[in-house]
Protein backbone atom coordinates (compact mmCIF):
# COMPACT_ATOMS: atom_id res chain seq x y z
CA UNK A 1 0.00 0.00 0.00
CA UNK A 2 2.83 2.43 0.77
CA UNK A 3 4.27 2.08 -2.75
CA UNK A 4 1.17 3.66 -4.26
CA UNK A 5 -0.50 7.01 -3.89
CA UNK A 6 -3.61 7.03 -1.68
CA UNK A 7 -6.88 7.41 -3.60
CA UNK A 8 -8.44 9.94 -1.21
CA UNK A 9 -7.63 12.20 1.72
CA UNK A 10 -7.36 10.90 5.28
CA UNK A 11 -6.34 7.36 4.36
CA UNK A 12 -2.60 7.73 4.96
CA UNK A 13 -0.97 10.29 7.22
CA UNK A 14 2.72 10.80 7.86
CA UNK A 15 4.43 12.09 10.99
CA UNK A 16 7.99 13.29 11.41
CA UNK A 17 10.02 15.93 13.18
CA UNK A 18 13.12 18.03 12.68
CA UNK A 19 15.14 20.20 14.99
CA UNK A 20 15.10 23.99 14.79
CA UNK A 21 17.68 26.29 16.37
CA UNK A 22 16.06 28.89 18.61
CA UNK A 23 18.47 31.30 20.33
CA UNK A 24 21.03 29.04 22.03
CA UNK A 25 18.95 25.84 22.13
CA UNK A 26 17.19 23.37 19.87
CA UNK A 27 13.48 22.90 19.55
CA UNK A 28 11.56 20.29 17.60
CA UNK A 29 9.16 20.94 14.75
CA UNK A 30 6.69 18.04 14.55
CA UNK A 31 4.56 17.81 11.42
CA UNK A 32 1.63 15.56 10.50
CA UNK A 33 0.44 15.58 6.89
CA UNK A 34 -2.06 13.88 4.67
CA UNK A 35 -0.25 11.88 1.99
CA UNK A 36 -3.00 12.30 -0.60
CA UNK A 37 -3.04 16.11 -0.63
CA UNK A 38 0.35 16.75 1.04
CA UNK A 39 -1.48 19.20 3.32
CA UNK A 40 0.06 19.74 6.74
CA UNK A 41 -2.86 18.99 9.03
CA UNK A 42 -1.19 19.65 12.36
CA UNK A 43 2.18 20.79 13.66
CA UNK A 44 3.88 21.96 16.82
CA UNK A 45 7.14 23.48 17.94
CA UNK A 46 8.28 22.06 21.28
CA UNK A 47 11.31 21.88 23.57
CA UNK A 48 11.36 18.11 23.54
CA UNK A 49 9.91 15.29 21.52
CA UNK A 50 8.17 12.70 23.65
CA UNK A 51 5.10 10.53 23.30
CA UNK A 52 3.03 13.44 24.60
CA UNK A 53 4.04 15.77 21.75
CA UNK A 54 3.45 13.04 19.16
CA UNK A 55 -0.01 12.21 20.51
CA UNK A 56 -0.91 15.92 20.78
CA UNK A 57 -0.14 16.50 17.07
CA UNK A 58 -2.16 13.40 16.11
CA UNK A 59 -5.06 14.44 18.36
CA UNK A 60 -5.11 17.91 16.77
CA UNK A 61 -5.27 16.39 13.27
CA UNK A 62 -8.04 13.98 14.32
CA UNK A 63 -10.07 16.93 15.66
CA UNK A 64 -9.39 19.19 12.65
CA UNK A 65 -10.37 16.45 10.18
CA UNK A 66 -13.25 15.27 12.40
CA UNK A 67 -12.01 11.68 12.26
CA UNK A 68 -13.54 11.08 15.69
CA UNK A 69 -17.03 11.78 14.31
CA UNK A 70 -16.79 9.19 11.53
CA UNK A 71 -18.89 6.03 11.89
CA UNK A 72 -17.13 3.10 13.53
CA UNK A 73 -17.11 1.23 10.19
CA UNK A 74 -15.48 4.11 8.25
CA UNK A 75 -11.91 3.87 7.03
CA UNK A 76 -9.63 5.89 9.27
CA UNK A 77 -6.09 7.04 8.55
CA UNK A 78 -3.09 4.78 8.84
CA UNK A 79 -0.37 6.86 10.49
CA UNK A 80 3.14 6.28 9.12
CA UNK A 81 6.09 7.20 11.33
CA UNK A 82 9.67 6.12 11.85
CA UNK A 83 11.04 4.09 14.75
CA UNK A 84 11.85 7.09 16.94
CA UNK A 85 11.48 6.41 20.65
CA UNK A 86 8.32 8.55 21.08
CA UNK A 87 6.65 6.67 18.21
CA UNK A 88 7.36 3.14 19.43
CA UNK A 89 6.12 3.55 22.99
CA UNK A 90 3.08 1.59 24.12
CA UNK A 91 1.55 4.83 25.41
CA UNK A 92 1.77 6.44 21.95
CA UNK A 93 0.31 3.41 20.18
CA UNK A 94 -2.51 3.06 22.72
CA UNK A 95 -3.45 6.75 22.50
CA UNK A 96 -3.39 6.71 18.71
CA UNK A 97 -5.50 3.54 18.55
CA UNK A 98 -8.04 5.00 21.01
CA UNK A 99 -8.65 7.68 18.39
CA UNK A 100 -9.43 5.03 15.78
CA UNK A 101 -6.13 5.18 13.92
CA UNK A 102 -3.51 2.53 13.35
CA UNK A 103 0.22 3.24 13.61
CA UNK A 104 2.57 1.79 11.00
CA UNK A 105 6.28 2.11 11.73
CA UNK A 106 8.33 2.31 8.56
CA UNK A 107 11.03 -0.28 8.17
CA UNK A 108 14.38 0.40 9.78
CA UNK A 109 16.80 1.35 7.02
CA UNK A 110 13.97 1.61 4.50
CA UNK A 111 14.66 5.01 3.02
CA UNK A 112 11.29 5.32 1.31
CA UNK A 113 9.14 4.28 4.29
CA UNK A 114 8.17 7.82 5.25
CA UNK A 115 9.59 9.62 2.22
CA UNK A 116 6.51 11.75 1.51
CA UNK A 117 6.59 13.23 5.00
CA UNK A 118 10.35 13.68 4.95
CA UNK A 119 10.08 15.47 1.60
CA UNK A 120 7.67 18.01 3.09
CA UNK A 121 9.95 18.52 6.11
CA UNK A 122 12.80 19.01 3.62
CA UNK A 123 10.80 21.68 1.82
CA UNK A 124 10.14 23.52 5.09
CA UNK A 125 13.84 23.36 5.91
CA UNK A 126 14.88 24.61 2.46
CA UNK A 127 12.32 27.40 2.24
CA UNK A 128 12.55 28.68 5.82
CA UNK A 129 14.46 26.90 8.57
CA UNK A 130 17.88 26.61 6.90
CA UNK A 131 17.65 30.23 5.75
CA UNK A 132 17.94 31.27 9.40
CA UNK A 133 21.13 30.88 11.39
CA UNK A 134 18.76 30.70 14.31
CA UNK A 135 15.50 32.22 15.47
CA UNK A 136 15.90 34.95 18.09
CA UNK A 137 13.17 33.52 20.31
CA UNK A 138 10.25 31.10 20.34
CA UNK A 139 7.75 33.75 19.27
CA UNK A 140 9.75 34.51 16.12
CA UNK A 141 10.17 30.81 15.35
CA UNK A 142 6.43 30.16 15.82
CA UNK A 143 5.45 33.14 13.68
CA UNK A 144 7.83 32.45 10.80
CA UNK A 145 7.23 28.70 10.70
CA UNK A 146 3.45 29.24 10.87
CA UNK A 147 3.73 31.63 7.91
CA UNK A 148 5.74 29.19 5.76
CA UNK A 149 3.37 26.30 6.62
CA UNK A 150 0.37 28.46 5.70
CA UNK A 151 2.04 29.41 2.42
CA UNK A 152 2.93 25.77 1.74
CA UNK A 153 -0.67 24.61 2.31
CA UNK A 154 -2.62 27.46 0.73
CA UNK A 155 -0.44 29.13 -1.92
CA UNK A 156 2.52 27.04 -3.02
CA UNK A 157 1.98 24.90 -6.13
CA UNK A 158 2.93 21.31 -5.36
CA UNK A 159 4.04 19.21 -8.32
CA UNK A 160 3.28 15.93 -6.53
CA UNK A 161 -0.43 16.84 -6.52
CA UNK A 162 -0.79 18.20 -10.04
CA UNK A 163 0.62 21.67 -9.42
CA UNK A 164 -2.16 22.70 -7.05
CA UNK A 165 -1.79 24.00 -3.51
CA UNK A 166 -2.28 21.15 -1.06
CA UNK A 167 -5.32 22.74 0.61
CA UNK A 168 -7.13 22.89 -2.74
CA UNK A 169 -6.49 19.19 -3.33
CA UNK A 170 -7.45 18.33 0.24
CA UNK A 171 -10.84 20.00 -0.01
CA UNK A 172 -11.64 19.51 -3.71
CA UNK A 173 -10.66 15.85 -3.70
CA UNK A 174 -8.94 15.92 -7.12
CA UNK A 175 -5.25 16.04 -7.89
CA UNK A 176 -5.39 16.45 -11.67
Amino acid sequence: MLRHEPRAKNLLWGLDWAWVRVADKHMYLTVLLDWYSRKILSWTLSHQITSHEVVAVVTDAVAIERIDSLPESALKPLLVADHGRPNVSKWTRRNIEVQGLKLWLSGIGRLTGNARTERVIGTLKTEEIKLQDYYVDEAEAQRRIAAVIHDYCFNRPNMSVGGFASNVVHHMGRRH
